[in-house]
């Protein structure tokens, strides 16, 4: 690169860290030019890869010379005392934390149920000032987990009843639960007993736990979703989509191509939903043959899939993305099914990216047909005449859009003051309610002293 900016750095940074090869990533932290040294998303990439790693000692030394902290910083420390079961140390530093988010508060929730110390747990999670899902499938979790040892304790003890009983009060059951009851009879000889709970079961757990990993999926935290499902003793279809299409939602997709590899030998056959993550996973990464051999998995009905639309516009996507317009254009044409907004919109950013301007007018007049009241489909129409210096070509498309069916929606933004909500319009000239220049210099003050910044130049 001829020129690196902050971001270039912390983006090699985290890649390395990401990969796990945190050495790599430190002997690029130490080579980072003066004058980026305060860029406190450098600092917490690394920390975070050493506490990834389980090199806490050397996480809290590299976050003791941070010039500069933010909650990132101080969850991303404390992560590396909760997920290594340091609970003592992580405490003490949870109660040296200035500022906490509810992320703060999580950690510290599953920690403790790491460590079995429910007591303790149950305690921080009444305490969180806002739970979210996270908090909620944390302490969840660790009440399975704990409901389930007392199962296998009393059955130890030869209290299969009472072991019954404690089961029959749990009002969310995970297949290890079941499992463990189911066996417990057994062992005792109550054959009849057990048939009869392995029949009730019919996978009802399963449901529960694949609800949790799509609840991991949604709020970034992949690594626990992953660890649910590789416990999970009977995985289905929706086990394997929910896994799959979180991973495509924190962008980890290779990753999503690599489980998505796994169901046929694994014994669970891909679905339309499943293909459909495979084929968009394989346009990101501009996988062009894998996607092709998905691809026509799908249109010769293998599985005995019908291929839809979706499948069709990601391989349009696809091939846009690596040049192939014509192409991608002859498989619009050659479809088994009717083409949808999102084949022909796929066909348009294509020709907006290559700057291919006819087939760019023939895909928008198609999008148009579909969505004629959506305005992006004009803007992305008039700059790619304005990309090629047709500029008369864009003002009439603009003209167009203005004088058309189509309705631009005006932008809207809000702001919080003093506990009370205020909105903007792009089109509202009238703006009495609130002095914005007062509000800038209010936000202006407050990221001066977060940032430690003695004077903020326009």
């Amino acid at each position: 690169m001829p020129q690196r900016d902050l971001f270039s750095w912390t983006l090699m940074i985290t890649c390395y860290t990401r990969n796990g090869e945190v050495d790599k990533a430190r002997e690029l932290f130490g080579s980072l030019p003066c004058r980026y040294r305060k860029g406190v998303a450098c600092w917490n990439a690394m920390i975070s890869g050493y506490v990834k790693k389980g090199r806490v000692d050397e996480a809290k030394r590299l976050f003791d010379e941070m010039p500069v902290k933010n909650i990132i910083s101080w969850n991303s420390m404390l992560a590396g005392y909760t997920q290594n079961r340091n609970m003592r140390l992580g405490l003490e530093f949870f109660n040296e934390m200035g500022e906490r988010d509810v992320v703060s508060w999580n950690l510290m929730v599953d920690g403790f149920v790491q460590v079995g110390d429910l007591d303790s747990a149950w305690k921080f999670f009444q305490e969180i000032p806002k739970p979210n899902v996270v908090s909620w499938v944390t302490m969840l979790s660790g009440n399975i987990g704990a409901q389930t040892a007392m199962i296998s304790g009393y059955i130890q003890c030869n209290k299969v009843d009472e072991a019954r009983k404690l089961f029959d009060e749990i009002s969310t059951w995970d297949v290890v639960c079941w499992n463990a009851m189911i066996a417990g009879y057994a062992h005792h000889g109550r054959i009849n007993e057990a048939l009869c709970l392995s029949k009730q079961m019919v996978n009802k757990d399963t449901v529960t736990w694949n609800t949790i990993i799509s609840c991991y999926a949604q709020v970034g935290q992949m690594d626990r979703a992953v660890k649910i499902f590789e416990e999970m003793e009977e995985k289905d279809l929706v086990s394997w989509n929910s896994l799959i299409a979180g991973f495509m939602l924190n962008g980890q997709n290779l990753d999503a191509l690599k489980s998505f590899a796994l169901m046929g030998p694994e014994g669970e056959k891909p679905d339309q939903l499943s293909f459909a993550c495979g084929l968009s996973s394989c346009a990101t990464v501009a996988a062009l043959q894998v996607g092709k051999q998905l691809h026509q998995v799908v249109v010769k009905s293998e599985y005995a899939i019908e291929p839809l639309a979706e499948h069709y516009a990601c391989m349009v996507d696809l091939l846009g993305r690596v040049g192939r317009l014509d192409e991608a254009f002859e498989m619009v044409r050659g479809m088994k099914v009717k083409a949808n907004a999102g084949v022909w919109g796929a066909l348009l950013g294509a020709c907006r990216a290559h700057g291919n301007l006819e087939l760019g007018r023939l895909a928008a007049h198609k999008l148009s047909e579909f969505e004629p009241h959506k305005t992006s489909n004009y803007v992305l129409l008039s700059n790619i005449h304005a990309e090629a210096n047709r500029w008369n070509e864009a003002q009439e498309v603009r003209m167009l859009m203005n004088a058309g069916s189509a309705v631009k929606e005006p932008g809207c933004s809000w702001v919080e003051v003093r506990n009370q909500v205020h909105g903007f319009l792009s089109d509202d000239s009238t703006q009495s309610r609130l002095d914005i220049n007062v509000t800038l210099a209010s936000l202006t003050s407050h990221i001066r002293n977060a940032f430690h910044i003695s004077e903020v130049t326009a």
